[in-house]
């Protein structure tokens, strides 16, 4: 089994400060994420240091794969927006989209 990795919570909020590295909650989140990153035999993380903070945290030295974050940022292309699919289906013509990962804004 393959685990893709685009975000190491809570490390997110203890980097920043949001809380305590030493609290309950952050300490039970690292052992459930210690037990199932065990249980894969690869781990794919997007861009190197989600790769540094995963090596920092768990054993994953030998199943551990880097993405690069924007692999295809020098081959874009523009998609004319009276043909762009994403726009017509949901009616999307005059409005602007923000994607990141899985969450959209529409505005």
């Amino acid at each position: 089994m393959k685990l893709w990795v685009t975000d190491v919570n809570p490390e997110q909020l203890v980097v920043l400060g949001g809380i305590k590295p030493r609290l309950l909650p952050v300490r039970l989140m690292d052992l459930f994420n210690r037990r199932s990153v065990k249980r894969f035999d690869d781990v794919i993380v997007l861009g190197r240091f989600i790769g540094d903070t995963m090596m920092r945290k768990f054993d994953v030295c030998d199943k551990l794969h880097t993405m690069p974050f924007c692999p295809h940022e020098d081959h874009l292309e523009t998609v004319n927006r009276a043909g762009n699919l994403f726009r017509q289906k949901p009616d999307l013509q005059d409005k602007f989209v923000s994607c990141k990962k899985v969450s959209c804004w529409i505005g």
